[in-house]
């Protein structure tokens, strides 16, 4: 397994989640979803446009808060869908995306 790979509480025969899959969301500590959750709530509002900036350049905006931790592009890609947010890819291998969302900030 490389650095990139990470297993979790998967079993052995299902292939290594990278650090850019929307699974790694259900890796973190279930208080952490939350407040990856609470923060997204917070911080964007649906929206008929696209996102200028990507899931990876977004997740820095939540890891630099007053609240915020490391996370995976993944975990943010895989919280955003949980919010309910649509995506589409960024790139042609789909490592990053893009969001129909407006970030508003946060007012904490």
């Amino acid at each position: 397994m490389t650095g990139a790979e990470t297993t979790g509480g998967r079993g052995s025969d299902e292939a290594p989640l990278t650090q850019d899959s929307p699974e790694q969301f259900f890796e973190l500590k279930e208080r952490d979803q939350q407040a990856l959750l609470e923060w997204i709530e917070e911080s964007f509002q649906f929206s008929i446009d696209w996102t200028e900036d990507h899931s990876s350049e977004l997740r820095y905006l939540f890891m630099r808060g007053r609240r915020g931790f490391y996370i995976y592009n993944g975990s943010f890609k895989g919280a955003m869908r949980e919010a309910g947010f649509e995506h589409k890819d960024a790139d042609r291998n789909g490592t990053n995306w893009y969001f129909r969302a407006r970030y508003i900030g946060t007012a904490r």
